[in-house]
C-alpha cells in the first residue's frame, strides 16, 4: 500500500519538485550544537559508555549545545536510573546520509562503546535513496560494527508530522520515510544485538524546534526515555 501511493508522487512530480525547492530556499537554518562533544553523568562504579553516530540529530541540531542533545540525555537518563557513572560521544554529520556514515565507520577508527546510538534516514529520504539501495546499506552497517555493542537505531521519524514543510510534499516523504523505516525494521528485527526504534507523535507537545524539522531539547529528552527503557535488563541495569 506504501508503495502504491509512493508511486503516485510521480503524478505530481513537477509540484513536488517546485514544493522542494522553496523549501529549501525559505527554511529557517540552525546550527550544530556547542561542544563538548563528550561529557560524563554520574558517579560511582564505572556503567556504559554511549556512542551516537549519524545524522543531525546526532550533531545536537536543534538544541543549544551537546549536552543537552540525544546521546547526552540517553546517556543521563541511563546514569540517573541506574545510579553508576555513563560516558557519551557524539559523533553526527549534518546531512549524512547512510551512505556517508558507512564510509565513516569503516575508515574512521572510532572509541570504543557499549551503547552505539545512530540517527540516520531523512536525508535518505530527501536525497530518494532507493529502498534496494538502503536495506543493503543497512546490512553492511549492522555487519561492519556488529560484535563492537548494542547498535540502537533511532527510526526514521515521520516525516508527515515536519511542520516546515508544505503539502503535498509532507504527504509523500512521509511515506518514503514509512518505507525506509519498515525495511530498517525487518532488517534490525533480524540481527542479534540490535534494537530498532520507531518514533511517533513528534510534532505534538513541542517535540519540533523552531525549524519545524529537528527535535527539541524537550523531544530529546521524551525520545531517551523511550530508548532507555527499550534497552535490555543488562544495559538498564549497570
Amino acid at each position: 500500500m506504501l508503495s502504491l501511493l509512493w508511486s503516485f508522487s510521480l503524478i505530481i512530480l513537477p509540484l513536488l519538485l517546485w514544493q522542494g525547492w522553496r523549501t529549501r530556499r525559505s527554511a529557517v537554518r540552525l546550527p550544530d550544537a556547542l561542544p563538548p562533544a563528550q561529557g560524563t553523568f554520574g558517579k560511582g562504579s564505572e556503567g556504559p559508555t554511549i556512542l551516537g553516530l549519524g545524522d543531525s540529530v546526532i550533531a545536537g541540531v536543534g538544541v543549544e549545545r551537546l549536552d543537552d542533545s540525544l546521546t547526552a540525555c540517553v546517556a543521563r537518563e541511563l546514569s540517573d536510573r541506574a545510579g553508576n557513572e555513563v560516558n557519551w560521544v557524539a559523533l553526527g554529520v549534518n546531512g549524512h546520509k547512510l551512505a556517508d556514515l558507512l564510509a565513516r565507520v569503516k575508515a574512521e577508527s572510532l572509541p570504543s562503546a557499549d551503547i552505539y546510538l545512530i540517527s540516520i534516514g531523512v536525508n535518505d529520504v530527501t536525497g530518494l535513496t532507493s529502498l534496494v539501495r538502503w536495506q543493503m546499506q543497512v546490512v553492511e552497517l549492522i555487519t561492519t560494527l556488529h560484535g563492537r555493542g548494542l547498535l540502537v537505531l533511532l527510526g526514521v521519524p515521520p516525516m508527515e508530522e515536519f511542520t516546515a514543510l508544505p503539502q503535498p510534499l509532507r504527504q509523500m516523504l512521509g511515506i518514503r520515510a514509512a518505507l525506509l523505516q519498515k525495511s530498517l525494521r525487518q532488517v534490525g528485527d533480524l540481527m542479534p544485538q540490535v534494537l530498532v526504534l520507531d518514533l511517533k507523535n513528534i510534532s505534538s507537545h513541542g517535540y519540533l524546534a523552531d525549524d519545524g524539522y529537528h527535535p527539541s531539547g524537550l523531544a530529546c529528552l521524551k525520545i531517551a526515555v523511550q530508548i532507555v527503557d527499550a534497552l535490555p535488563d543488562q544495559e538498564g541495569e549497570v
